[in-house]
């Protein structure tokens, strides 16, 4: 005979791993929109930079020093996009090759892309 109790926490333990898995999903999407923001900031900056460079070579003069803090706000916008890579990939259970940018298993000991050498955790050694 079926138990009402077991149907009703079975559907329970359900709709909790379903809401987990939604929650990952809503966040991965968020840091992913937040990546996509991120790399926009760092185009414009590009051309930015890009129209100083050209105007100081048009007018045969230097290249100006606020490029430099242009190339520091783009260096620093890297490293966010670094962190919310590996943000993703730690929600994701991956690895991403630090050559070529695949995903991997967190299993694979070499990139199946590009042949990278994944450092390992090993402490038996």
């Amino acid at each position: 005979m079926i138990k009402y109790d077991d149907i009703i926490s079975k559907a329970a333990g359900a709709a909790r791993k379903v809401m987990k898995k939604s929650n990952k999903v809503v966040e991965i999407t968020k840091l992913n929109l937040a990546l996509g923001e991120i790399k926009s900031d760092i185009d414009i900056m590009f051309k930015q930079m890009g129209k100083k460079v050209y105007k100081a070579y048009e007018n045969g003069t230097d290249i100006p020093e606020d490029i430099e803090s242009i190339c520091s706000e783009i260096k620093e916008k890297y490293k966010r996009i670094d962190d919310i890579q590996s943000k993703v990939a730690e929600l994701k259970r991956i690895k991403i090759c630090p050559e070529c940018q695949k995903e991997a298993s967190q299993e694979d000991t070499f990139c199946s892309k590009c042949g990278y050498e994944y450092e390992t955790d090993d402490d038996s050694e």
